[in-house]
């Protein structure tokens, strides 16, 4: 998994390994904005692998721990 979590690094945010880009910064893309995950990674210069594995911590870390009705 390319996912990180450092404190210097976005304030402790989930990252892409190697860079400053946040699982945020891609669900946002995806879900608000509509990009496709090759649009994502295009825009953010990572790969798609990055961005499908940011789509799915997003899934299993912060949807699936967050009781429902109550947006993440």
């Amino acid at each position: 998994m390319t996912i990180i979590r450092n404190e210097q690094i976005r304030s402790g945010k989930p990252t892409i390994k190697g860079t400053r880009v946040t699982v945020g910064d891609i669900v946002d893309r995806f879900y608000r904005l509509g990009k496709s995950s090759s649009g994502i990674a295009k825009d953010l210069n990572i790969t798609e692998d990055d961005v499908e594995d940011a789509l799915r911590y997003y899934h299993n870390e912060v949807l699936d721990q967050t009781p429902s009705g109550i947006e993440a």
